[in-house]
């Protein structure tokens, strides 16, 4: 049986008083994203996760499309998806990669133009197919060659040089906007 989402929410409230619980509350949003049948349930306690770790991520949007298996975020000061396995202020064991909050959703393409999102080494390890980078703070392009399951990106005309437009793989299509 499920927790409501509330009472989930109340107990990471509880958890994350103490930096050391974070795994904790990581591993109960994981665990749940496998086990939670709703997705809409799902997408407000990975918000909720996103929110914590976004601190300044105040007038944000997150939106998820299952049908297209699309996942959109917006607003200033939303800048990453995942901790860092360094970023972990525990005492016990530390994961050896880094654990992406959006894990309980089927993710082939991300929107997170409009954000302040500016290092795409943190999308290395998600299975994307397209992805919307416009509007960033992104300026290097070199981590897309990490991302072998890329098959598009869309680009703010003119934020890269020719020369940085070149470094992506050539089977990412481009589109500019």
């Amino acid at each position: 049986r499920q927790l409501p989402v509330n009472i989930l929410k109340e107990m990471w409230i509880e958890l994350l008083k103490n930096k050391y619980r974070l795994p904790d509350a990581l591993k109960m949003l994981l665990y749940d994203g496998l086990v939670r049948s709703s997705v809409v349930e799902r997408i407000q306690l990975v918000e909720f996760m996103l929110q914590y770790i976004n601190p300044q991520w105040k007038s944000g949007k997150l939106e998820y499309l299952p049908e297209k298996q699309q996942l959109i975020v917006k607003g200033e000061n939303f800048v990453r998806l995942a901790l860092e396995e360094h970023k972990f202020g525990q005492t016990g064991a530390i994961p050896d990669s880094r654990v992406f909050i959006i894990s309980g959703l089927k993710i082939k393409s991300l929107d997170i133009s409009d954000t302040s999102f500016a290092n795409l080494e943190l999308l290395v390890g998600l299975e994307l197919e397209v992805l919307d980078i416009h509007k960033t703070a992104i300026r290097d392009l070199k981590p897309l060659q990490k991302i072998t399951t890329l098959k598009s990106i869309i680009i703010s005309q003119g934020n890269f040089s020719q020369e940085q437009i070149s470094s992506i793989p050539k089977h990412i299509n481009v589109s500019f906007r």
